[in-house]
């Protein structure tokens, strides 16, 4: 599920890719944290900038040296800099 959530986000599908990044937690759970940081990548597409910020705590949280780690950061630093 994690790898098929990833293929459809990097093919633009947002809605099929949320539903199979979350399922990937709901039945892997912490190993596919990374879903974590794919869905903050599609709340931030479509301007959910609250539910992108949780998202990646929530994979910080659980995998501070993941690794989507740095990107995580980076994205939450551009995130915090957006008015």
């Amino acid at each position: 599920r994690l790898w098929l959530g990833f293929a459809l986000l990097e093919n633009g599908d947002l809605g099929n890719a949320e539903r199979e990044l979350t399922k990937a937690l709901v039945m892997g759970g912490p190993q596919c944290v990374a879903a974590q940081y794919h869905l903050a990548r599609i709340y931030l597409a479509r301007g959910d900038k609250n539910e992108a910020l949780r998202a990646l705590h929530a994979y910080l949280d659980e995998a501070p040296k993941g690794e989507y780690a740095a990107a995580a950061k980076q994205l939450e630093k551009q995130i915090l800099s957006q008015p």
